[in-house]
């Protein structure tokens, strides 16, 4: 079942085409396929959608300053600096960026993040409002590359190498924007320190 990074009308409108509905249930399998991709090259899940609204808790190391980066989330419920401690008042801490979701840091002007091992506890409402216009974007031409290559019309098909896929492609244009679907990865990227 697809997470919702595309969906069968994005890629029509992409291919320009109409694909018929019995090839519904395949179209879900490719646009899985390309989501799966994106995860794998990226290191991210862009589907996680603040967990129905559930709040859960995560522990985080303390390093000794006043920011600690928790990102994405949609609302920070309590903020621990120990396992077992109390939660600290809320209006002890800011959440950025102020106007806009998702909230990726906590700052204390005041305190610090003790340093530890999984000695902070933050409790929220984890993922990202919506998935990204340029992850939908490059789940689409994924989705559509996938397509191409199953959809023989005689037309000539081309494949270009992305990290350790393969994708297919048919014009030049479909080609420049496969490019971009790498930078698109390349830019979402996490890095883990």
């Amino acid at each position: 079942m697809p997470k919702g990074y595309t969906t069968k009308a994005a890629i029509e409108k992409y291919l320009l085409i109409t694909i018929d509905v019995s090839f519904d249930a395949q179209v879900d399998e490719w646009i899985s396929a390309a989501e799966e991709i994106i995860d794998q090259e990226t290191g991210r899940d862009f589907a996680i959608f603040a967990q129905n609204g559930v709040a859960t808790d995560r522990l985080y190391d303390g390093d000794g300053t006043g920011t600690l980066f928790i990102g994405p989330v949609t609302q920070v419920m309590t903020v621990k600096l120990s396992a077992d401690g109390d939660a600290i008042d809320a209006d002890q801490y800011f959440v950025y960026p102020a106007n806009t979701l998702p909230k990726t840091s906590i700052v204390m002007p005041y305190l610090y993040f003790p340093e530890g091992n999984q000695n902070i506890v933050v409790n929220a409402k984890y993922g990202a409002v919506t998935v990204k216009a340029d992850i939908k974007l490059a789940a689409t031409i994924l989705a559509a590359g996938i397509i191409n290559f199953a959809w023989a019309d005689g037309s000539s098909i081309q494949s270009l190498t992305m990290g350790r896929y393969s994708v297919t492609y048919k014009t030049p244009e479909q080609k420049q924007d496969l490019l971009s679907v790498q930078e698109i990865m390349d830019r979402n990227k996490f890095y883990n320190f």
